[in-house]
């Protein structure tokens, strides 16, 4: 999925974009001697009879032309056309091109922003805010390489200077791999964001059965399993470096090899708000995400869910990323074959947890991720009272090709003192898998994934040890 930075870039994109459109208005008609980073450099005019030659009257002209009204007005698609018109006039001013390419980006027409912005780039070559506009739209198409090498342009090219000051907070935000710690959120200039994942993973001990001899192993079977999800969300409201989204997500996994009662559905309505802003002069985001799921098992056992969390990302220093989280949940579980007093559910849960990132180089390419979270289930029945503490680490690396690859390790331990199941009534489970991971983009939206992991299970109640080995692949495609 579109990676939480693109929302942070295009979040305030509006507001840079605006700024520094208004701060150029102001330096244009206030001098001619204008900043080269707001591509003001007219080289000769145009020589049709009735139309000024000199730089100071076509720039006076252009900001106060109709396209430029249109524009400011936010009325997009009908700017794009007056500022064609006044190309037509003016061929040789790159700040029409370059309002245009806003324009076009503001209404999520990447391409052609693209083709605006160096359009301008072929005027004026120098041009740093045509350079700054198109790091932007670069992010949000998934281009941070060019956009970094772009931003640094901007930075090396106009420095202390509107753009240049904007660049550098820009690579700071970019640095931030949020999107890979945080849940998905949309892009605020494109108001709608569609998401489909389809997968296939195939299952040894798909039913989790004892590796003890005591036990029947007649239920240990592999199976296949075909995971579906289909995500849709829209953004409804956005204040500066605030914004508000609304969304729907639906999962499905179905197994074969007659182990239908594994089958699961889910619905989730989500509400989520995200606050950008800078804590010890660092970049600091805030998520907020209220969420309520329905899920259905076998078609016939009810699991009902809302949960509250928050998310903070900071990063205090450029080589080393940390993320911290809380989430409240309260489930109510419709099943009418359990005994409420021994198996009930229904209940409370708390998670908790902080997750660092390490970068190993200055592209951040090769970074090594580690964390701890914490688990506490508090439900109304026996069996299901239990404290998880877990343990994770991750290396990330590219490969050739553009592969990107990820080798990693995970351990948790699972007590619940009070498992009437069991002799002496509790349960002490250490479990440990290890994956390893190929990601590649195959087209500009679609993703393929494959990857596989072993599992291991060892408890202090032989009845709970299993292996669990499996793999798969998926793709995912992003609009």
């Amino acid at each position: 999925m579109r990676l939480l930075f693109y929302l942070i870039f295009t979040l305030s994109f509006g507001i840079f974009s605006t700024a520094c459109e208004k701060t150029a208005s102001a330096r244009e008609e206030e001098t001619s001697d204008a900043v080269p980073s707001f591509g003001l450099s007219l080289q000769v005019g145009d020589a049709r009879k009735g139309h000024p030659r000199d730089p100071e009257v076509v720039r006076q002209a252009i900001l106060e032309s109709e396209a430029t009204a249109l524009f400011k007005g936010g009325k997009f698609q009908k700017a794009i056309k007056a500022f064609e018109s006044l190309a037509a006039l003016y061929p040789r001013e790159p700040i029409i091109r370059r309002y245009q390419g806003i324009a076009y980006h503001k209404l999520g027409q990447y391409v052609k922003a693209e083709e605006m912005l160096m359009k301008a780039l072929e005027i004026d070559s120098a041009n740093t805010a045509a350079y700054f506009y198109l790091a932007e739209n670069n992010v949000v198409q998934g281009k941070l390489v060019e956009a970094r090498a772009q931003y640094n342009y901007v930075i090396e090219h106009d420095s202390g200077g509107h753009y240049g000051q904007a660049a550098e907070s820009r690579l700071e935000l970019l640095a931030l791999p949020l999107a890979e710690i945080l849940p998905p959120a949309i892009e605020p200039l494109k108001r709608w964001r569609i998401e489909a994942e389809l997968g296939y993973q195939y299952h040894g001990n798909a039913a989790f059965v004892s590796r003890s001899k005591t036990f029947s192993n007649s239920a240990d079977k592999n199976s296949g399993m075909y995971e579906t999800r289909v995500e849709g969300a829209y953004n409804f409201w956005n204040r500066g470096s605030l914004s508000a989204e609304a969304s729907y997500a639906y999962t499905q996994d179905l197994y074969d090899d007659s182990l239908r009662n594994l089958n699961t559905f889910i619905n989730t309505f989500g509400f989520s708000l995200t606050q950008v802003g800078e804590m010890f002069g660092k970049p600091l985001v805030l998520f907020f995400n209220e969420s309520l799921s329905h899920v259905i098992l076998d078609r016939k056992f009810f699991v009902f869910t809302n949960a509250l969390s928050t998310t903070m990302v900071f990063e205090p220093h450029e080589r080393l990323q940390s993320v911290a989280y809380y989430s409240y949940a309260y489930s109510e579980y419709d099943d009418n074959s359990a005994d409420p007093t021994t198996f009930g559910r229904d209940g409370h849960s708390h998670n908790a947890g902080l997750i660092s990132t390490i970068f190993l180089n200055s592209a951040r390419t090769w970074r090594w991720t580690f964390g701890y979270t914490f688990r506490h289930d508090d439900p109304k029945g026996d069996n299901f009272l239990r404290d998880v503490h877990g343990a994770r680490m991750a290396f990330h690396f590219p490969l050739s090709y553009g592969i990107r690859s990820e080798v990693g390790t995970q351990y948790s331990h699972d007590e619940r003192p009070d498992f009437k199941a069991t002799e002496d009534g509790s349960r002490k489970d250490d479990v440990w898998d290890i994956t390893a991971a190929l990601e590649k983009d195959v087209l500009e939206n679609l993703t393929l994934r494959a990857f596989f992991t072993y599992e291991r299970a060892q408890s202090a109640n032989n009845s709970f040890e299993y292996t669990r080995p499996y793999g798969g692949f998926s793709l995912r495609l992003e609009l």
